[in-house]
């Protein structure tokens, strides 16, 4: 009898001991969550600022002064290396 009550209260105590080692698992493991949670949000707020740099920086207005600064004019008369299609072609040897 006196064995079997050495072996309860041995098994109670593992028991216990594994629960609390179990459960600090458990918190250090929702710190480490929080701290992801958190540095996922920062990246995903700097990916958004980013995002409208880069639409503020793309923008014709914007592109347009640069190129002024840097001394770019507009063009006066447009310039095409290719001629235009033809609309209607007629064959003059064949009246």
């Amino acid at each position: 009898m006196n064995k079997v009550k050495i072996t309860l209260i041995f098994m109670i105590f593992t028991v216990a001991l594994l629960q609390v080692v179990i459960l600090n698992r458990d918190s250090t493991s929702g710190e480490n969550l929080v701290k992801i949670n958190k540095e996922i949000e920062k990246v995903e707020k700097e990916n958004i600022k980013l995002s409208q740099q880069i639409a503020s920086a793309s923008s014709l207005t914007t592109i347009s002064q640069k190129a002024k600064q840097l001394g770019f004019i507009s063009a006066l008369k447009i310039v095409s290396l290719s001629s235009p299609p033809k609309l209607a072609y007629t064959n003059e040897n064949n009246y």
